[in-house]
């Protein structure tokens, strides 16, 4: 039971969640945080591919893999899971602009993180280079390429 908790709070940085926020936001006519996290999501994915292809490092639980999208996503570093949920999680803070979702969302994105380590799948340098990559993803995307849109 308490693995599937777990699995359960690494699920902030899954695919599914990020799409959900991202669909709301289309779905609410909110286009610039739409694109945002649309942006984002694509460059989060080339950025981890182009890492763990060419620094290929073996996660804690050792994954196995037989063909090219197995070997991607039996990477460890960096954790795109961290990447995601700090994204997410940027993009809602700025959106809402409130501190207790603020520190909702930050502490989403800690236990996240905690959880992808616990759950063996990253360690600790993986989860910080991943929320670092997020971050950047994000303030760049949020500066630079938005402004080119809107």
């Amino acid at each position: 039971m308490l693995k599937e908790t777990i699995q359960d709070i690494s699920s902030f940085g899954g695919n599914p969640i990020y799409l959900v926020v991202a669909f709301f936001f289309l779905m609410t006519k909110k286009y610039p945080e739409f694109w945002t996290l649309t942006v984002m999501f694509v460059i989060a994915y080339l950025v981890t591919m182009a890492i763990r292809f060419t620094f290929w490092e073996e996660r804690p639980d050792h994954q196995k893999y037989k063909n090219l999208w197995e070997k991607f996503d039996s990477g460890g570093f960096p954790s795109l899971h961290a990447a995601r949920a700090a994204m997410l999680a940027l993009a809602v803070m700025f959106y809402f602009n409130n501190v207790i979702v603020t520190i909702a969302l930050a502490a989403g994105v800690a236990t996240t993180a905690y959880a992808r380590v616990w759950l063996k799948r990253h360690h600790p340098r993986d989860v910080i280079a991943g929320i670092i990559i997020g971050a950047i993803i994000y303030f760049a995307t949020a500066k630079f390429i938005i402004p080119l849109i809107f």
